[in-house]
């Protein structure tokens, strides 16, 4: 059975700045990184017929190893970690907290993740939802950008 172990370039202590998912890119598994408390810090990356996601969880890392192993039995997925690191932000807050967004922030960006923005391909455009809020388009993505920077933890001051 397969195991999400990390990969050779980065043992104990070698922390990265990014955790980067490998999987065969016909079976599609961005829902299940999401159905698994994942978030897409960027969009993915395909090249040579696989998939890079760089994900961000509040997850302890024993548990990322044990969700990743679920998902790859699930989806029969080959997943290779390439690094996990700890990051924070300014205000010391827990790092991807939903509760560091606005009202407005949250509601756009839980909306965009259950209209499938943030899948690949995505489901839906910055369009169609700025339409379904009532909103401009670019009001649509600055919501979404700022939101994206406090979940990040790159706010700016």
């Amino acid at each position: 059975m397969p195991r999400a172990t990390p990969d050779s370039r980065s043992g104990p202590g070698n922390a990265t700045t990014d955790l980067l998912i490998d999987h065969e890119a016909s079976s599609q598994i961005s829902g299940a990184f999401l159905s698994c408390d994942f978030v897409h810090a960027r969009p993915v990356d395909t090249r040579d017929g696989t998939e890079q996601w760089e994900l961000l969880t509040k997850r302890p890392r024993d548990d990322v190893y044990n969700a990743l192993d679920s998902i790859m039995r699930t989806h029969d997925a080959d997943i290779t970690i390439r690094g996990i690191s700890r990051t924070t932000n300014a205000t010391d807050e827990t790092p991807f907290s939903l509760t560091s967004l606005s009202s407005r922030q949250r509601e756009v960006f839980e909306l965009a993740r259950a209209r499938g923005y943030y899948e690949w391909p995505k489901e839906v455009s910055g369009t169609e939802l700025a339409s379904e809020l009532g909103i401009a388009t670019a009001t649509l993505h600055e919501h979404l950008h700022k939101a994206e920077a406090k979940l990040l933890g790159n706010e700016q001051p």
